[in-house]
């Protein structure tokens, strides 16, 4: 739904012929470029999009129709920068077509700044000894304005718990629940209220909370500047009648994008920046950070401030190294030399005896990162793990971990670090919604700053949804309150992830009770398929092969879909006959 760039040549991919998917990728290309010099944008482009949306059963007439309209100017944008050049097109789809090497420039790396220091043995914190801080993770919120209590759960849509756009006939089997539904449902504004009411009212002191973005509904084909700040001037507001003096630090994610998962750098025109977002954010959480730091978050969406003695949190913008961003067709080198920056804020908090906590949205080894992206990251988490102490992430919903090695290409090496995505406050995508308390060694003379353990809260929709009133707090409960003790870890240091890892294809009961802490909710059993694809998840932080066979062996993927239906050249000849070029 969301790759656009893609669908529009999404045929010539589809043709067993190398050479004949070369010239037909040609042949769009050049026609393509009629389109634009005729000046028939309007009248082709948008129709062609949609056309092929729904021919390759992408979504529905109505969602296809949308995402023409909502993507309109900066994909129209993209394409013509795009077409100007063939070859680069071509060669950026299809292997061997006119020989274009590196069409995206993505083969980039930064210099890593310094030398390492020799490595020190890992002393992990104690737990009761000296002050600790106590941090609120919050993360994929994803409110939906248009849920409706009612509606249908399983509508075979990307949304659903809304009222249908078309009068539908078919009976209604899941109604959705006033707390929220598991399954393509996004959360009613009560619900994460009352989650932000329960964690001020039932956990104590909060030193400081961490947003790892996604504050939009999953329905992006409507997304709108309008209803982006309608969200912003909703969301930021409850955080503040709840934590009226406690520090909140953001990290943008892929659904505040306008389109969705579209952030511009500052290498295309000014029209299509993000500014007016950041200032409305800002205007909320501002007063947390330096009139530096605003100004920087003002330029990509990044900042690094001073959030204790010593103790240093960097916001990245990850949406930079996002293959769904458009933009970054154009180019993908350093986007906004924000990487660069990366390295150099890390460099002078090392220097300065800092430690680091870094919150984004997107894990580096999500699949939607671009691998340059994510192995520039690992590279700096590698150099820097002495200054590291944390990463708090998102994107995925599902409480997961992720850990970097010392070879990045063999996870049987030292692991050097890891990094939490913490629960989704949404319930989309299968899992209950839920937040997270990490517990950390606190202010004091030679402070590690490192995570001593963390809890996890969660809501059971179904129970809430059965037993519980709007004029109730909804049943928000442990899922545990302590992850050292629920897996018997002696630390949260990488070694002990990594002897978790291990345990796994041979603990079904463990593996078990794991999976249902990612979720949530229990799963059932966890088959052999499973543990593979929760190992591999694990040991995988950039987007390497290597990483998952060096653990487990040769992991079978899953079986292949059904290939999509094929678009023929004389098809597409035949639609585009329609155009008057």
């Amino acid at each position: 739904m969301r790759a656009s760039l893609l669908i529009l040549l999404l045929s010539v991919q589809l043709i067993n012929s190398e050479d004949l998917a070369c010239k037909s990728c040609k042949f769009v290309v050049s026609e393509l470029e009629k389109i634009f010099e005729k000046d028939l944008v309007k009248e082709c482009i948008q129709p062609l999009i949609s056309f092929l949306c729904e021919r390759f059963h992408i979504q529905t007439h109505n969602i296809c129709k949308g995402i023409t309209s909502t993507f309109k100017e900066e994909f129209l944008y993209v394409i013509k920068e795009l077409i100007s050049k063939p070859q680069h097109v071509c060669g950026l789809l299809l292997k061997d077509c006119d020989h274009e090497d590196n069409p995206l420039y993505s083969n980039w790396t930064i210099p890593i700044p310094g030398n390492k220091p020799q490595k020190n043995d890992r002393k992990p914190p104690k737990d009761t000894i000296g002050p600790t801080l106590r941090v609120l993770h919050i993360t994929d919120l994803h409110i939906d304005l248009e849920y409706a209590v009612g509606t249908e759960v399983d509508c075979g849509e990307p949304m659903c718990c809304r009222w249908p756009k078309e009068r539908s006939m078919k009976p209604l089997k899941s109604p959705a629940g006033y707390w929220g539904s598991v399954g393509n449902c996004d959360s009613p504004l009560w619900t994460v209220e009352n989650m932000l009411k329960h964690a001020s009212t039932k956990q104590g002191r909060i030193d400081y909370i961490v947003v790892a973005g996604d504050l939009e509904s999953h329905a992006d084909w409507e997304y709108s500047k309008e209803g982006h700040l309608e969200t912003i001037n909703i969301l930021f507001p409850l955080f503040n009648k709840y934590f009226p003096r406690t520090p909140l630090y953001f990290s943008l994610g892929n659904h505040e994008g306008y389109p969705v998962d579209n952030v511009a750098p500052h290498s295309v025109p000014e029209k299509f920046q993000m500014t007016w977002l950041y200032d409305a954010m800002l205007k909320h959480f501002g007063r947390w950070l330096t009139v530096k730091d605003q100004n920087s978050f003002r330029y990509n969406a990044c900042f690094s401030t001073l959030i204790a003695p010593k103790l240093r949190l960097i916001s990245l913008n990850s949406i930079l190294g996002d293959n769904m961003n458009f933009f970054l067709y154009l180019n993908q080198t350093d986007p906004d030399g924000t990487m660069t920056w990366f390295a150099s804020e890390l460099l002078q908090a090392e220097k300065r005896g800092e430690k680091v906590q870094i919150l984004a949205h997107l894990p580096a080894g999500a699949g939607e990162m671009f691998e340059q992206w994510a192995i520039n990251y690992y590279r700096l988490v590698n150099r820097f793990e002495d200054t590291i102490v944390g990463q708090f992430v998102g994107h995925t919903h599902k409480s997961q971990v992720y850990l970097t090695f010392e070879d990045p290409e063999d996870a049987t090496s030292r692991p050097t670090s890891v990094s939490y995505s913490g629960p989704s406050a949404t319930p989309y995508d299968g899992v209950n919604p839920g937040y997270r308390i990490y517990t950390i060694d606190g202010v004091r003379n030679n402070s590690t700053y490192k995570i001593i353990d963390f809890a996890d809260y969660y809501l059971d929709l179904i129970e809430a949804n059965a037993n519980y009133s709007y004029k109730d707090m909804a049943p928000w409960k442990a899922l545990y309150t302590s992850v050292k003790k629920e897996y018997n870890m002696a630390s949260l240091e990488p070694e002990e992830w990594m002897k978790l890892v291990h345990k796994m294809p041979n603990d079904h009961q463990f593996m078990r009770r794991f999976e249902k802490n990612v979720y949530r909710r229990d799963l059932g059993p966890c088959d052999a398929g499973c543990v593979q694809d929760r190992v591999c998840q694990m040991v995988t932080s950039h987007h390497s092969k290597a990483l998952c066979q060096s653990v487990r062996g040769n992991i079978e993927g899953d079986s292949s879909p059904s290939p999509p239906p094929r678009l023929s050249l004389p098809s597409l000849r035949s639609f585009l006959t329609k155009c008057p070029v």
